[in-house]
């Protein structure tokens, strides 16, 4: 059961909201399953709000000390958040899985602010940022093995703001494409992902096209590397035979000129 004790009608006094978000080690264990998922859930709102405020201090020039205050205290209370949460003890229950996607994509969200200010902060090649980086790739790979999972439930269990945690890591995976290869991988899953949804999922139809749009300004081609790859070894070969057929330099140099044109 989701909230055994919900479920049950067995009162549980719980603290208020505020003093929650205070709470650390034992006494944050402590808490019940919906009282986390409701920490949880203001880490990543609060998350949103950071970037979008953030956006207006670059524009009207406020202090730099406020954005990297407000971002260490972010960071300190999702640490402490995902301590407190339980592991995936229970995949079947809908909520519990989208809580640990949603503490992934909030530390997708952390790097991607931070990746937009940094470049008032300090020097690009910072340790803080390359640090924020390595834990977005975990974080982001973490999305991609439960989003492998999603199958498992019904479509009308799948917790209904799912494809926004699924839109996050596709969006990290395309905006960092150049940093591995098996990147291309995952995004190309996490949509596949989102269209799987979108039948039953208007927001998930909307993070699909949204994803479209930002891959056709990006200029993403799935298999622009393929065709690329293929066109550097026919230039290192000046005769190419399959079985008795032969391909003459010439007839090589056009093909290699109408591939070009498709660049």
């Amino acid at each position: 059961m989701p909230e055994e004790a919900f479920q049950n009608s067995q009162l549980v006094i719980e603290c208020f909201h505020s003093e929650g978000l205070t709470l650390t080690g034992a006494a944050a264990a402590n808490l019940s399953y919906m009282s986390q998922f409701i920490l949880l859930a203001t880490a990543c709102g609060r998350t949103i709000a950071h970037g979008q405020q953030s956006a207006v201090e670059q524009t009207y020039g406020d202090p730099l000390q406020s954005f990297m205050d407000r971002h260490e205290w972010l960071d300190t209370l999702l640490s402490q958040r995902l301590q407190a949460i339980s592991p995936i003890s229970r995949p079947r229950d809908p909520l519990f899985f989208f809580s640990h996607m949603m503490a992934q994509c909030t530390i997708l969200k952390l790097y991607k602010v931070l990746q937009c200010n940094f470049s008032s902060v300090n020097d690009p090649d910072s340790k803080m940022l390359l640090e924020y980086r390595q834990r977005a790739i975990a974080a982001a790979d973490k999305i991609v093995g439960y989003a492998g999972h999603l199958d498992q439930f019904n479509l009308f269990k799948v917790h209904p703001f799912t494809p926004f945690t699924i839109y996050l890591c596709a969006d990290f995976f395309l905006s960092n494409i150049n940093i591995d290869p098996v990147f291309e991988i995952h995004y190309l899953e996490m949509t596949q992902v989102l269209c799987d949804l979108a039948s039953m999922n208007q927001l998930a139809e909307y993070c699909t096209d949204l994803l479209t749009s930002e891959s056709t300004a990006s200029e993403f081609r799935p298999w622009k590397t393929e065709k690329t790859d293929a066109i550097d070894i026919m230039d290192t070969v000046p005769l190419l035979e399959m079985d008795d057929c032969q391909f003459s330099t010439e007839d090589i140099q056009a093909f290699e000129a109408f591939a070009s044109s498709l660049n």
